[in-house]
């Protein structure tokens, strides 16, 4: 599982990015509604998205069209 604390002590740069909905988050790949709250962390490590669907990392645009990221109105990164 990645963590924060394991990239920190191994000199990764990574970013965290969160994502923000108005009306829930649903996932392309999983084929539902991922987040009904309008919240949702990822790490993001050069060009590769991990959350805790995407273990083992998701190109970036990949990663934003599958959540509807810049396509569907009212879905951004903070």
């Amino acid at each position: 599982m990645l963590s924060k604390k394991m990239l920190k002590e191994n000199d990764v740069e990574y970013k965290c990015l969160k994502v923000r909905s108005k009306f829930g988050i649903y996932s392309d790949k999983a084929g539902e509604m991922i987040g009904n709250n309008g919240f949702r962390d990822a790490i993001k490590i050069g060009d590769k998205v991990c959350d805790n669907l995407t273990l083992d990392g998701m190109n970036f645009s990949d990663w934003k069209i599958d959540l509807g990221i810049d396509i569907v109105e009212g879905i951004w990164i903070e």
